[in-house]
């Protein structure tokens, strides 16, 4: 036998001189004795002294990674203040050896103790999007406080995240808002995935184009049946959720799909209803006989589609192979999983290297075949289809295929993929260079190859758009150490649409500057790029970019590297030229402090106005500077007056930046400034501003078109312009469509239903069949906005909100479905979204109803609530603190659409009103510890601790008045509260003493007693508070906690409560369980039906109830060896041999329990990677006669196979034994 077990029945006796000893350790040390036993399943004296002083963080790095996953999960309970080393672990856990139901429940319960960073971070590498649904769905949950003690908790989130970066060298941290942007972008994406069965990982799913990703949906089904089983269950809801036109993707990925033709007239019947892209549809389709050419030619005169045949498409050969997603040889493959389990899908098809194609056999064509693609394709070279054939990838070299295309060359499609291979030796299809992601991959290649100096080339060859660029840029590490080579060429691409992104990029690359050169260096090329970019940044941002180049200008006298930088740092801190001045002359640089903040004697209008427009940011800062030193406010607003007419009307930023400076002298100028910026981000908009002022309607006139128009319609509202004359107005002179599609998007703009120009104009150009659509549009535009939003609502599983009343007041509709709590969690963004386009299609300001939806939730009374003794109902507290979290939820949801600060100074502006209800003002400030991080809330409100403690007494306050007792919060003091209640000795009462008294042992610990006797589920969740170790050792505490704890037990054993919400209460009442277990001493007994029953005579009772699970959970958080074997010996003893291992239990100690009980048992029983160990074992120990017995238990069975496994597995020992 072993020596950890010499027999079951036998006890574990801890030496003498260490039971004194544990006597006077400290709180922490007996954690960590636990922890000694729970982690090596025995005890030797030595070992444990060497492990009570060793660097406890780096013993649990090495220990963690090599125990069950049940012990790490146990371990990471009793040593929250390592939490941080757990979550390295978790970030980098093996998910094949540990899928995720194996610790995303366990990281659930502790969501609230997690780093929101952190949080965003490992959503993206968990492989089950469901788990990923589901942590997300916590840490939501978690982010919404309204317990008191929110400021601990943030507090205590960011010393673990401090610990985790500076332990693991964690880089990249983004701020907390975009953090909370990027959860919600996540779970939004995770219940698509989940709704719509769309097996993929999330991080891959995010980084999918939308439509492109349907679009591949749409073409990997290699069978008719299969794709319209897919296109049903997934494609068309998935579609009409996201927006996304089903028809075009039909139309663009089944006509060159090897299916029969009848099968593809069916899709097309059934499918398309839009005439165009009908037509183009059976013009697209492939075919492999005349048969089926002629089926296509019937088809289309029975629908009345223009048809012939095109000789151009690739057609499907008899003999050709279904669809395989193969990668080519030498290639470089974009990879997509295969949502059916199959082959990887290859996005992308870049050959490097020459490879050789496999030959294809001789098509079988019709007639009209027969003629050389390449005299056909010269006469149709605008076909995308066509370029497709002419660009198709396939090659035996570089050499080749740019030889095959050297008489395309002058077509702008097909001359970048031509350069592609004659000049950089790089085959790419056409097809996968309209990829996005293909085109930044070999930017990546040629960028690596040849360097920064050909920067301009290859974005030119590779047509890569600015945007696309800078977010590529922006998301690679890697680039911002090139900063230096990269800045002046992107001053080339960068306009006013890209500005911020270029700013983005700025600041992180000078962050490396200042990390990798010296200041002298970087400077001029900082100020250059300011130069370049402050007259196309936002007008809101110029003033910011003005005066840090002025700054930055001034750094340049300093020699002091701390200095140059502290003087930057400070600016982008918020601090005034003045105070830059005051600093350099504590610095002793009195020379850079007269220039930073220098006024100039005699400064003319002239020299103003020649300075002001002179494009040179510095003597712009230098003309701004003067201006705001004029005394006279009078004659800075004349100057700035006669300023603006001299500015290009085509600078807006420069425009809108005087008018700034005229609003900051109260000159009424609000609406030039609307103006201005709507210009500015106007898309492809070039309008003079002075002309726009003085001929509003014909200047807008001559600059709408087609491209111009979305970009134009703000402007034209924002200057009081009827902007249907400007929508009539491109519909008639700068459109000359047959076809009422092309005109659709621009009905839709309209907001009176009479447009008789348009009926006049319009009409007689459209084909005969497409007038009556036309007409319609026309004289139904109200309703067709009714049609628009009752097809958003359908098409979102929103109908029951589609009625009359609601549909007549789309502003009571948008209230409506904010108000419903449920879609909140159900839609997520999507929410949002749909309302946003209500309000834009009735010009509803959010401004107005966003206010009026918040106000309500956050004053809404408490509902009616019951006392309950029952363990699995809340009690009346929980029922008060669901409802307060209820309406943060609802609050948040809405608040975090706006702008941090301006989320912020609502909340704040409403808390700050007189006679609102405690509970309001308690609900909005725990919203703003929800919306902003530590150092957000510092900025906006200074003292939060201050703020913290008014949270705290508001709140119970507003809980005192729903049980009838009319405190204020200044009653709630510690130093008052005994005093306020008097003879208050409710279960409610006793409550809110916990809360007060959290930090006061003294009072604390008498109030265990007395939760325990009603409200035993708030008394196991207090000691999780609680971090006093007096508290927590204390004899009474622990009498408390364990009645507490036996009515868990009890709960467990009733089994009088099998609904879904009492399942979720029993989970979430068992794993607070776990977690006392593992904060104070071990007990060997619980209370049941009024007896003291031990642990493992629990554990039978358990199992036998068809518990065992929960056994082993209790089990596996036991640390005194003796119960802890006494547990494990209750498992195995009753059959639950799997489940002990799985538990990460000692198999010797199992299997010697085993042996010693019921070997026919588990012989049957086991499954076979617990007999394969088991029996392993027992012929590793040399036990013939044991594996005799099972031998012939198994020859009892009819399991004759086995017995010849096991000598195989027998025969491989022996083999490893000889090596």
């Amino acid at each position: 036998m072993s020596k950890l077990l010499q027999s079951p029945s036998k006890d574990f006796i801890l030496p003498m001189n260490i039971t004194e000893e544990l006597e006077k350790y400290d709180y922490a040390t007996k954690q960590k004795f636990g922890s000694y036993c729970l982690i090596y399943e025995h005890f030797d004296t030595n070992e444990w002294y060497e492990f009570k002083d060793c660097d406890f963080e780096a013993k649990l790095e090495e220990i963690i990674p090599k125990v069950s996953i049940q012990k790490v999960l146990v371990l990471c309970e009793r040593h929250l203040d390592y939490l941080h080393v757990f979550l390295n672990f978790f970030a980098t856990i093996n998910q094949k050896q540990y899928p995720p139901k194996h610790f995303i429940p366990f990281l659930i319960s502790i969501v609230p103790l997690l780093p929101i960073k952190w949080i965003s971070k490992f959503a993206l590498h968990i492989d089950d999007v469901r788990y990923t649904y589901l942590f997300l769905t916590a840490a939501f949950n978690s982010c919404i406080m309204v317990k008191p003690g929110l400021l601990q908790l943030l507090q205590r989130n960011q010393e673990i995240w401090d610990k985790y970066v500076k332990r693991y060298k964690i880089e990249g941290s983004e701020h907390y808002v975009t953090i909370l942007q990027h959860l919600v972008e996540y779970r939004t994406a995770c219940k698509e995935l989940i709704d719509y069965k769309i097996e993929y990982k999330l991080a891959d799913y995010l980084k999918c184009d939308k439509e492109e990703f349907m679009l591949k949906m749409v073409r990997q089904s290699d069978s008719p049946v299969k794709f319209l089983k897919v296109l049903k269950a997934q494609i068309i809801p998935y579609c009409q959720a996201n927006q996304l036109d089903v028809e075009s993707l039909i139309v663009k990925g089944i006509p060159k799909k090897s299916y029969d033709v009848p099968s593809k007239l069916k899709i097309l019947s059934d499918y398309v209803s839009t005439l165009r892209l009908r037509s183009q549809f059976i013009s697209d389709m492939t075919y492999t006989s005349d048969e089926e050419l002629q089926q296509i030619k019937d088809y289309a005169k029975q629908n009345n589609l223009a048809y012939e045949p095109n000789p151009h498409v690739v057609e499907s050969f008899e003999n050709k192979p279904r669809m395989a997603f193969r990668a080519r040889s030498g290639s470089i493959g974009l990879m997509l999983p295969s949502t059916t389990g199959g082959a990887n899908i290859p996005a992308a098809r870049l050959n490097t290297s020459s490879s050789k194609a496999g030959p294809l056999k001789p098509p079988t064509r019709s007639d009209g075949w027969k003629r050389s693609p390449s005299i056909e394709l010269e006469k149709n070279k605008g076909s995308n289809d066509n370029y497709s054939i002419i660009a198709d990838g396939k090659a035996d070299n570089p050499a080749a295929y740019a030889e095959r295309l050297h008489k395309f060359r002058n077509s702008k499609e097909i001359r970048p993929i031509y350069d592609l291979a004659e000049t950089y030796a790089i085959v790419v299809s056409y097809d996968d260079f309209q990829e996005t992601s293909t085109r930044i991959k070999l930017f990546d290649q040629l960028i690596k190859q040849d360097g920064w100096d050909n920067f301009t080339t290859i974005c030119q060859v590779l047509t890569i758009q600015p945007s696309d660029l800078f977010e590529h840029l922006n998301t690679t590490d890697k680039y911002f150490n090139c900063g230096k080579d990269i800045l002046p060429k992107l001053l080339n691409i960068t306009d006013r649409w890209n500005s911020s992104q270029f700013i983005k990029y700025l600041d992180t690359a000078v962050n490396n500057f200042w990390a990798n050169l010296p200041f002298t260096e970087f400077a001029e090329l900082w100020i250059n790029a300011l130069q370049n970019i402050y007259t196309k940044v936002k007008p809101e941002s110029v003033d910011y970019i003005v005066f840090l180049s002025r700054v930055v200008n001034t750094a340049q006298f300093l020699t002091d590297a701390t200095q140059q930088r502290t003087l930057i740092n400070e600016y982008q801190k918020g601090r005034t030229l003045e105070e830059l001045a005051h600093i350099l002359t504590d610095f002793g640089q009195e020379q850079a402090a007269k220039f930073i903040n220098k006024k100039i004697a005699n400064y003319s209008e002239a020299q103003f106005i020649e300075d002001y427009t002179s494009k040179d940011i510095r003597l712009v800062s230098t003309a701004v500077l003067q201006i705001r030193f004029m005394e006279d406010k009078q004659a800075a607003v004349t100057i700035l007056q006669h300023l603006i007419p001299k500015v290009d009307g085509q600078e807006y930023t420069l425009i809108a930046y005087a008018y700034a400076l005229l609003y900051d002298l109260d000159f009424p100028c609000q609406s030039q400034l609307d103006i201005l910026n709507k210009l500015h981000s106007g898309a492809k908009v070039f309008v003079n501003f002075h002309e726009l002022i003085a001929n509003p309607l014909e200047t807008l006139q001559a600059a709408t078109n087609t491209d111009t128009i979305q970009g134009i319609l703000p402007i034209a509202k924002a200057m009081n312009i009827n902007e249907d004359k400007l929508v009539v107005h491109v519909m008639t002179n700068k459109m000359n469509s047959q076809y009422f599609d092309d005109y659709k998007q621009y009905v839709k703009l309209l907001r009176q239903k009479s447009q008789e120009e348009l009926i006049k104009v319009v009409v007689p150009r459209l084909k005969p069949e497409e007038q009556p659509q036309f007409f319609q549009s026309l004289g139904m535009v109200e309703q067709q906005r009714k049609i628009q939003t009752i097809s958003d609502l359908s098409n979102n599983g929103l109908s029951e909100f589609s009625t009359s009343e609601l549909l007549n007041n789309p502003k009571k509709l948008i209230i409506e479905l904010y108000n419903k709590t449920a879609l909140q969690d159900q839609l997520g963004k999507r929410l949002h979204k749909i309302v946003e386009r209500i309000a834009s299609r009735y010009s509803i300001n959010p401004k107005v109803y966003k206010p009026e939806i918040i106000k309500p939730w956050l004053s809404a009374e408490y509902p009616p609530f019951e006392e309950s003794k029952n363990i699995l109902d809340p009690n009346s507290t929980e029922q008060l603190y669901a409802a307060d979290k209820s309406a943060v939820q609802q609050a948040l949801f809405v608040l975090r659409t706006w702008t941090i600060l301006d989320s912020l100074s609502w909340v704040k502006r409403f808390i700050e009103e007189e006679g609102i209800p405690y509970r309001a003002k308690a609900r909005g400030i725990a919203c703003l510890f929800s919306i902003g991080d530590l150092v957000t809330l510092q900025k906006t409100f200074g003292d939060i601790e201050t703020l913290n403690a008014e949270y705290k007494y508001t709140i119970l306050a507003a809980h005192c008045q729903a049980f009838g007792h009319d405190f204020t919060p200044e009653q709630m003091h510690p130093d008052k509260i005994e005093e306020t209640f008097k003879e208050l000795q409710d279960p409610w009462a006793q409550s809110i003493r916990s809360a007060v008294f959290l930090d006061r042992d003294d009072e604390l610990i008498p109030l265990f007693t007395k939760l325990a006797e009603g409200r035993k589920f708030q008394c196991l969740q207090l000691i999780a508070r609680v971090q006093s170790q007096r508290v927590i050792l204390d004899k009474s505490v622990s009498e408390a906690l364990i009645l507490s704890i036996s009515e868990a037990f009890e709960s467990l054993l009733r089994k009088d409560d099998g609904t879904k919400a009492a399942k979720s209460r029993q989970q979430k009442i068992l794993r607070t369980v776990f977690r006392v277990m593992s904060i104070i001493p071990q007990f060997d007994y619980v209370i049941i039906n009024g007896q003291h029953t031990p642990l493992e005579d629990a554990m039978k009772l358990l199992i036998s109830s068809g518990l065992s699970v929960y056994a082993a959970d209790i089990t596996s958080h036991m640390t005194e060896l003796k119960t802890r074997r006494r547990g494990i010996y209750s498992l195995v003893r009753n059959g639950c041999y799997d489940l002990a291992l799985e538990y990460g239990f000692p198999s010797e100690q199992i299997f010697e329990i085993i042996l010693e009980t019921d070997l026919k048992a588990a012989t049957e029983t086991m499954v076979d990677n617990s007999f394969i160990q088991f029996t392993n074992w027992m012929y590793r120990q040399g036990d013939k006669a044991h594996l005799k017995e099972v031998k012939n238990y198994l020859k009892d069975q009819g399991r004759t196979r086995e017995i010849k496994r096991m000598k195989e597995r027998f025969a491989k020992i022996d083999a490893e034994n000889e090596k």
